[in-house]
């Protein structure tokens, strides 16, 4: 694997909705997403201050990502995260683009932003 396609995202929410987003998210990724091709890893960041939870993501490539956004039984965790989380940071511009347009179609999510204009390169 050359270059895994790498995601971040922050979600912001109420102190007593972090560890139900902790949860939900384990779940997705124990029950689902851990078996989709393509899957590399996911690890979990609280915030201390209780109301930010970081998920940083790696895939072998950007389509084995979008397949997992399509996939009917990893969707609905995600779906479930966007609407009761305040806020979703898309770490890269190209990501926040991407996640917008994936989640257009669902009414009440939270806002999706890109807090960077980064995109990551290699040398190797």
């Amino acid at each position: 694997m050359k270059n895994p396609f790498i995601l971040i995202n922050t979600f912001t929410v109420a102190p007593e909705d972090q560890q139900r987003l902790i949860t939900l998210l384990e779940k997705a990724t124990d029950e689902t997403v851990k078996y989709i091709d393509g899957f590399i890893a996911a690890t979990l960041h609280r915030g201390v201050d209780g109301t930010k939870v970081t998920m940083y993501a790696q895939w072998e490539s950007r389509e084995a990502y979008e397949n997992m956004r399509r996939n009917s039984t990893a969707s609905p965790y995600l779906e479930e995260a966007l609407r009761f989380a305040k806020l979703a940071n898309g770490v890269s511009q190209l990501h926040g683009e991407v996640s917008r347009k994936m989640w257009s179609k669902y009414e009440g999510i939270c806002e999706i932003k890109a807090i960077t204009n980064a995109r990551s390169s290699s040398s190797s």
